[in-house]
């Protein structure tokens, strides 16, 4: 990724400077937390575009919208203990974890699509940065939205924090410097106040430089870090930290049934449970 000397991102190769949003102050007086979100990613708006649900990622959306009150998965050690079912409640919010847009020249229409797609899902709607998203007029739409390529936000009682992550020629994901120093600040003037969702696209342990993200995140009373990176769903762990890799949603050819996915969080104060949903199925992974 182009850089300059002063280490914004270059307009000549059709990036914009980097602008990193405003980060709220946080109050140590709350309510408990009870929330649940949905994350879905990869939806690639531009790409082969049908009306209504004829277009997989509507049906996704309409999924979203009647998830809430479906039985959360029980493992098999929990059915044999007799473990009552327990239903998804209300979703709170949506996070996108990136590749929002196909990547095409024709970057105006993409955005439409994806506006048109935001107006039919009636849920509060967070969103990251991938690398198909990177044409200047994305970035441009991203920053007017969000106020940065960097931002954080309360929704639900649940801190999150939307980090960039820029990609090198070999495709390999890192934290650039301006970034890294703006999340060691915000993790130091919030700290533990609130349980944290880390939105990025890439995942956390597979960043280049993993090791230094991990030490300027360990303020934050970390809940869980969602990513969406083309690897495929897991939920995994990152040295203490749970993590969350989204699947796609998009149904190119490329991607497999099994990658077909978003996922459901559930997040407590005391409790985070993560779980996979095969939207092609329409069943839990």
């Amino acid at each position: 990724m182009a850089r300059r000397d002063d280490g914004r991102y270059d307009p000549a190769a059709n990036l914009i400077t980097r602008s990193l949003g405003h980060v709220p102050m946080a109050r140590k007086s709350r309510k408990p937390v009870d929330s649940t979100f949905i994350a879905w990613g990869d939806t690639r708006f531009g790409d082969r575009p049908r009306f209504g649900n004829a277009d997989p990622r509507h049906a996704i959306q309409e999924q979203m919208r009647n998830l809430a009150g479906w039985p959360w998965p029980r493992s098999a050690e929990e059915e044999r203990a007799g473990k009552a079912a327990e239903a998804v409640g209300a979703i709170d919010f949506v996070v996108h974890t990136g590749n929002r847009l196909a990547g095409t020249d024709d970057v105006d229409h993409e955005l439409v699509l994806l506006n048109y797609a935001r107006s039919h899902l009636p849920i509060r709607q967070l969103e990251t940065l991938g690398p198909r998203d990177m044409a200047k007029a994305s970035q441009a739409e991203f920053v007017q939205r969000f106020g940065g390529h960097c931002y954080a936000v309360i929704s639900h009682g649940v801190y999150v924090v939307s980090l960039f992550v820029e990609h090198d020629a070999g495709g390999t994901p890192r934290v650039a410097d301006g970034e890294l120093a703006w999340l060691e600040q915000d993790a130091h003037e919030t700290a533990d106040a609130f349980p944290t969702l880390l939105l990025l696209h890439a995942r956390l342990d597979r960043l280049a430089n993993a090791d230094a993200v991990l030490a300027a995140i360990s303020p934050y009373r970390m809940a869980i870090a969602v990513s969406g990176d083309e690897s495929g769903p897991a939920i995994y762990d990152a040295a203490g930290v749970k993590g969350l890799n989204v699947g796609s949603s998009c149904d190119a050819a490329a991607v497999g049934s099994e990658h077909r996915s978003m996922a459901v969080v559930h997040i407590t104060d005391e409790v985070v449970k993560p779980a996979v949903w095969q939207w092609g199925s329409q069943d839990w992974a």
